[in-house]
C-alpha cells in the first residue's frame, strides 16, 4: 500500500478509469458506493454517468478488379461531414471510405474487425463507415467491486436512443446510394452489405446495425463539468471536483459532450494546458 499525501490532487486516469477511482475513494453516486460498503465522503450522482464514445456503421462493397485499395499512407485522407435531416446540432455526422482491411496490426486477431465479405477476399472488399459524431444517448461506469484491481463495468448504450438510431439508418441509406453516382462508378463493382431486403425494412436495417456496430477510443464524459444548476455535474468550470477541496480532474472524461466526429486528442491536450493554469496558482 503507497500513501500519498498533498494539498492538491490531479486526476488523469481516463474516462473510464478516473470515475472508478473516484467512486473507490467515495466520491460518487451514494447508492453505488453503499451496495460496496465504500464510506461516501461526496455523494456525485454524475460520477460515472455520461459515457460517450464515437458508434460506427458500414455500408460494404466489392472494389473493381485491378483498383488498389492502399494509397499512400501520408497521403491526404477525406472524410465527409454532414447534418443529418431535422437535426438541431451542424455536422452531426460523419462518413469515410475506407478498406474493409485496417492497416493497423491488430493486438487480438479476429477481436476489433468483423468481416462482411460474404465470398469475396476480404483484401477486395472497402466500406463506407457511417459515424454518429454527436450522440444523443449516454451510457455509464458502474464499479464491479470495491477491490481496485477488478475492472469495473460500463455499457456504452448505443442505439438506444432513437434519434441516434435514426440518424445511423439515414446515414446507412445515403452511403448506399453514394454508391450508385458517378464518384463510385469507377470504384464500386457491387454493394455487399447491407442487402436490398435489410435496406428497405425499418426493422431489419436497425437489427443490421446493431448486429455490426463497431466503436471507436474516443471515450468521454464520465466526470462532466457543468454549473452548479446540472445536478449530474462533477466538476466545475476550473476542473475541480464539487464538494472535495484540493482535487481535480483532467482528462476526456470532464467533457460534457463527445468532440464533433473524431478523436479526443487535441481537444484533451488544450484541456490539460488550460487546467496547469487553474491548478498551478492554487
Amino acid at each position: 500500500m503507497l500513501t500519498i499525501e498533498a494539498e492538491r490532487f490531479v486526476l488523469s486516469a481516463g474516462a473510464i478509469k478516473s470515475p472508478k477511482l473516484l467512486m473507490l475513494s467515495g466520491i460518487g453516486p451514494a447508492d453505488q458506493l453503499e451496495q460496496f460498503g465504500i464510506p461516501v465522503i461526496q455523494d456525485l450522482p454524475g460520477v460515472g454517468q455520461n459515457l460517450m464514445n464515437h458508434l460506427s456503421a458500414q455500408v460494404t462493397f466489392k472494389v473493381k478488379d485491378g483498383l488498389s485499395l492502399f494509397g499512400d499512407v501520408d497521403g491526404v485522407h477525406f472524410g465527409l461531414h454532414y447534418t443529418s435531416d431535422g437535426s438541431s446540432e451542424v455536422n452531426d455526422m460523419l462518413m469515410r471510405t475506407t478498406p474493409m482491411v485496417d492497416e493497423r496490426p491488430e493486438r487480438v486477431p479476429g477481436l476489433r474487425t468483423k468481416f462482411l465479405n460474404d465470398e469475396v477476399p476480404a483484401d477486395r472488399v472497402a466500406r463506407i463507415s457511417i459515424t454518429l459524431g454527436l450522440p444523443d444517448g449516454s451510457g455509464y461506469v458502474n464499479l464491479a467491486s470495491d477491490d481496485p484491481s477488478v475492472q469495473p463495468t460500463f455499457n456504452y448504450r448505443y442505439l438506444q436512443d432513437q434519434n441516434d438510431k435514426r440518424r445511423v439508418r439515414e446515414g446507412i441509406r445515403k452511403a448506399a446510394d453514394f454508391l450508385e453516382t458517378g464518384a463510385y462508378k469507377d470504384v464500386c463493382d457491387r454493394r455487399l452489405h447491407p442487402t436490398d431486403d435489410i435496406l428497405g425494412n425499418d426493422d431489419a436495417l436497425d437489427l443490421y446495425i446493431a448486429q455490426t456496430v463497431g466503436t471507436a477510443r474516443h471515450v468521454s464524459g464520465t466526470c462532466k463539468m457543468g454549473p452548479d444548476s446540472d445536478p449530474m455535474a462533477v466538476v466545475d468550470q476550473y476542473c475541480q471536483v464539487k464538494g472535495v477541496t484540493g482535487l481535480s480532474v483532467v482528462d476526456a472524461s470532464v467533457k460534457p459532450k463527445i468532440t464533433r466526429s473524431g478523436g479526443s486528442h487535441a481537444t484533451v491536450l488544450m484541456m490539460a494546458e488550460r487546467a496547469v493554469e487553474f491548478v498551478a496558482p492554487a
